[in-house]
């Protein structure tokens, strides 16, 4: 029992880090985006 049950907090915090590491990628891809457009804009 104690064995799933760890088995289950393992996967959930690795499911949690994986969908955290998304979302940062994700917001970075968006302020690389947002950052060329300005520097269109102002070069």
């Amino acid at each position: 029992m104690a064995a799933r049950l760890n088995d289950v907090f393992t996967s959930t915090v690795s499911g949690i880090q994986s969908s955290l590491m998304t979302r940062a990628g994700n917001q970075l891809q968006r302020a690389n985006q947002c950052s060329e457009a300005i520097s269109m804009l102002i070069f």
